[in-house]
C-alpha cells in the first residue's frame, strides 16, 4: 500500500508535545490545514493516511498520551495509533474501531529507559473522507497525577474500552447519553446476546492505566442495567505469553438504578509478579447476563492510590 505523501516539516524531530501543538513537529498528510489545535485534512480513497511526531520518553517517567480524530461524514471502518516500541512499551499500539463522528483516546505509558520513539495516527479509507485532527498531547506525568486517574470518554464513539479477544465482537458496546446520572455526560452501555445468558460474563477492557506494584489501590465507577444481577470489575495486567500475568477482580451489584461501587486491592512486589515492571495495565468491567438482565451501562472507571 502506498503512503500518502507526508508533509515532512523542520522540526520533526522535537520532543514531547507541550500545551499548544507545534505542528511544525508533525508529519501530516499533504494539502491538511494547521489552525490553531486541529489540522483539517481529506484522505483519499486506499492510500494511507498518517500524523507521527517524534516522542523522546524519559527514564522512570509515566506518560499520558491523548488525541481527537473526528470525521463528520464518511469515515474509515477502523484506525491504529501508538508508540513504535511495542516490546519496551505494552498496550501503547491500538486498533481502533472507528464510525462517522469523534473519537478522543487516552493511553498511559512508563519508560524504563530513555528512549526515542515515534507516535502515530494512521489509517486507509476505502473512499475519500474529510477529516480533523485534533488536540495531540503527550505529557510527562508527575507523581501527584497518578494517584487517581479517571477512563475518560470525551467523544461520541467510544474511545477508551475494547471487547477482548476472548469476547469475539460478540457483544454490542456503545457510547450512550447518561441524562439520568447526577453528573449527566456520557456512559459505556454494553448489550449481550442471548447466547451468553447464564453462560459467559459479558466484560469490556480500558485502554492503558498506570499500576504501581506494592500499592495499594481502588477502583470505582458508576453502574446500572436494565435489571437486577451482578457483573465485576477491576484489572487485567498481561502483555507477553512468556510472563505469568497479573490480574485481580471483584464482584460487584447491578441494579436499574446508577449506583457506585468499589473495589480494593493490593499489587504484589516485583518479586512476586515480574509482569508488574512494565507499570501498566487494562481496567476491567463487565457483568453476568441473564434474561432479565442484557443491558449494562457504566462511567468514571477510576483507579486511584489509596493510604491505609
Amino acid at each position: 500500500m502506498k503512503k500518502q505523501t507526508l508533509i515532512l516539516l523542520a522540526g520533526l524531530l522535537a520532543g514531547t508535545a507541550c500545551a499548544e501543538t507545534n505542528w511544525k513537529a508533525w508529519g501530516r498528510p499533504a494539502g491538511s490545514t494547521a489552525e490553531g489545535e486541529k489540522v483539517t485534512f481529506t484522505a483519499p480513497a486506499g492510500k494511507r493516511t498518517e500524523f507521527m511526531t517524534r516522542a523522546d520518553l524519559e527514564k522512570g517517567n509515566f506518560y499520558r498520551i491523548s488525541f481527537e480524530l473526528d470525521f463528520p461524514g464518511a469515515a474509515p471502518e477502523s484506525y491504529k495509533y501508538g508508540l513504535n516500541k511495542f516490546e519496551e512499551l505494552p498496550y501503547t499500539f491500538v486498533e481502533m474501531k472507528n464510525a462517522k463522528g469523534k473519537t478522543a483516546p487516552v493511553i498511559y505509558t512508563y519508560a524504563g529507559e530513555n528512549m526515542e520513539t515515534f507516535f502515530r495516527v494512521y489509517f486507509a479509507a476505502n473512499a475519500e473522507v474529510k477529516g480533523v485532527f485534533a488536540n495531540p498531547k503527550i505529557e510527562k506525568l508527575s507523581a501527584g497525577a497518578l494517584k487517581k486517574v479517571v477512563m475518560p470518554e470525551n467523544g461520541n464513539i467510544v474511545s477508551n474500552w475494547i471487547q477482548p479477544g476472548w469476547m469475539k465482537n460478540a457483544l454490542k458496546v456503545e457510547l450512550v447519553d447518561a441524562a439520568d446520572h447526577i453528573d449527566e455526560g456520557k456512559a459505556v452501555k454494553i448489550t449481550a446476546p442471548e447466547s451468553f445468558y447464564a453462560k459467559r460474563p459479558a466484560s469490556v477492557q480500558s485502554n492503558s492505566l498506570p499500576l504501581l506494584p506494592d500499592t495499594d489501590y481502588r477502583v470505582t465507577a458508576w453502574v446500572k442495567g436494565n435489571g437486577a444481577g451482578t457483573g465485576t470489575i477491576g484489572v487485567n495486567s498481561w502483555y507477553n505469553n512468556k510472563v505469568k500475568h497479573y490480574y485481580c477482580s471483584g464482584n460487584i451489584a447491578v441494579t436499574k438504578e446508577w449506583t457506585q461501587v468499589e473495589f480494593r486491592f493490593r499489587t504484589p512486589s516485583l518479586k512476586e509478579h515480574p509482569q508488574l515492571e512494565k507499570r501498566v495495565t487494562h481496567g476491567s468491567i463487565g457483568f453476568r447476563p441473564t434474561a432479565q438482565l442484557n443491558e449494562f451501562q457504566f462511567k468514571d472507571f477510576t483507579l486511584e492510590q489509596i493510604e491505609k
